[in-house]
């Protein structure tokens, strides 16, 4: 039964939150506010966090901040109010995994929580495999400056090596196996994201633009361009 860390302020909220996740038979728990999220972060070992922003203390993005300097695997979906562009932006450069926005039904927030955990364990059995395998058996995947070192899951740029997180790796991985070939945007959600999921179209838009922020940190070519009207593609390096 996977266990979900509520951080939530709002008690009514909470509350609602509790039943419904309980009722699908997840196991929750609840922190009130940033530092009790991250003390029962460490003592109950969630297997995903829910962590609305606006929180009394810490704020969400600390949290998440404080969460992914130790721990980069365990899904985190953020809360955000409406207008919260900039949170959303600033989670998903920090690693969180996805992010639904207040007023939510609780249909969609099912099927986010679903298809992150999805996510996840898709790449730990990844890690897994290749810890089982004591090497790579598929080699290191190349396009000019770029680098994706699949058995160890790292990326490099102009041998600079680039924290990415699940999310960007999964994206970059699949850019890498599809290097010259237009991508629509529909493929690259059910790819990176899963058939049946539910995130926010936006969030591919701001992954790719997160990819590209890192990789220009260390490379004039531009690798991934836009497509209008279609999709994404990577660019061959020569």
């Amino acid at each position: 039964m996977p266990k979900i860390l509520i951080v939530e302020d709002n008690e009514g909220i909470v509350s609602f939150l509790k039943s419904e996740l309980e009722l699908e038979d997840f196991e929750t728990c609840v922190a009130l506010d940033g530092r009790t999220a991250l003390e029962f972060f460490s003592d109950e070992k969630p297997d995903l966090v829910l962590l609305d922003i606006m929180l009394p203390g810490l704020s969400g993005i600390e949290v998440l901040r404080r969460i992914r300097k130790h721990d980069e695997d365990t899904p985190v979906i953020l809360v955000t109010a409406r207008d919260g562009t900039d949170d959303k932006v600033t989670g998903l450069n920090l690693g969180s995994d996805d992010y639904i926005t207040k007023p939510f039904k609780i249909e969609e927030l099912l099927a986010r929580i679903n298809a992150v955990l999805r996510r996840a364990e898709k790449v730990r059995k990844a890690k897994e495999a290749l810890e089982n395998a004591g090497e790579n058996p598929s080699g290191d995947k190349k396009n000019g400056e770029l680098v994706l070192k699949t058995g160890a899951m790292e990326f490099f740029v102009a041998d600079k090596k680039i924290e990415l997180s699940k999310t960007e790796y999964l994206l970059l991985k699949f850019f890498m196996e599809n290097i010259g070939t237009v991508l629509d945007r529909d493929t690259l959600l059910d790819k990176v994201w899963g058939k049946n999921h539910a995130t926010n179209p936006n969030n591919l838009d701001i992954f790719i633009s997160t990819l590209r922020k890192k990789i220009r940190e260390h490379s004039d070519f531009e690798y991934i361009t836009t497509v209008r009207g279609v999709g994404f593609k990577m660019e061959k390096a020569d």
